[in-house]
């Protein structure tokens, strides 16, 4: 769920209300139609999880983004990030009914100090819990193998979309060199798209479930808001995935 944007504060002016209590009902309703889609087909080994990416909408109590934006809020800043890291922790435990779950979390340009403390605490949190890992990467990009396939999570807002591949082959050569597809997942822009593929990897800039507050409605910015699941083979690699939208 990247770009979630935990805390926006968006008036039914704009067409899409927003708030936590929407934002908790969108993420737990559109992922629970989800995992009911993927289970019908196969229960999956292990669901990863990547969160952050712009999971808080601010990251300071000045309710700004990391790099001075003030933002639209629906509380203050130390009632949103208390009831954030409590909603991921309970986002993770609701995952781990289905299967084992691996946790990353993403920094983004909204919440790139946040991030650093969210990971921290579902860490500690799941440290001797059962089928849950939390992967204390504190890298910008969060590399792993599965099976034969490279899987990167990023955020999206730095650099050139095509340099990626290149960055990522120079810093996880190891992990590069044991995969035969490569995939990278990438938010920001809030809208699912399928970027060229550069060399042998694909890039995929997954939706958001995020409402539409004042600075987008005055732009004229629209997206479906969905959930994206890719499912991932160990052999085949990506074979498909399953996109729910906001029903209301």
């Amino acid at each position: 769920p990247t770009d979630f944007h935990w805390g926006k504060y968006a008036g039914r002016h704009t067409g899409d209300a927003y708030n936590r209590v929407i934002a908790e009902e969108r993420l737990f309703e559109c992922t629970d139609r989800l995992l009911g889609r993927v289970m019908h087909t196969k229960k999956p080994e292990r669901i990863v999880v990547g969160l952050g990416g712009d999971g808080l909408h601010i990251d300071n109590i000045q309710k700004l983004t990391t790099r001075g934006t003030p933002q639209d809020v629906d509380g203050s800043p130390i009632e949103i990030v208390h009831s954030y890291i409590d909603l991921c922790r309970r986002y993770v435990l609701y995952l781990r009914k289905f299967c084992e779950v691996d946790v990353y979390v993403v920094n983004g340009n909204h919440d790139f100090y946040s991030s650093v403390f969210l990971r921290a605490c579902l860490k500690a949190c799941f440290e001797d819990y059962d089928g849950v890992n939390v992967v204390a990467d504190l890298g910008i990009r969060q590399t792993f193998l599965y099976g034969n396939s490279l899987v990167t999570f990023i955020h999206g807002d730095d650099g050139s979309v095509k340099d990626y591949p290149t960055i990522i082959a120079s810093e996880s050569s190891r992990l590069w060199g044991k995969s035969k597809y490569r995939y990278i997942f990438t938010g920001h822009f809030h809208t699912e798209r399928e970027l060229p593929q550069f060399g042998d990897a694909i890039v995929h800039r997954m939706p958001s479930l995020a409402g539409t507050d004042d600075w987008h409605h005055k732009k004229g910015y629209k997206s479906r808001k969905s959930l994206i699941g890719y499912v991932i083979d160990k052999e085949e690699g990506l074979i498909s995935k399953e996109i729910v939208s906001v029903l209301k």
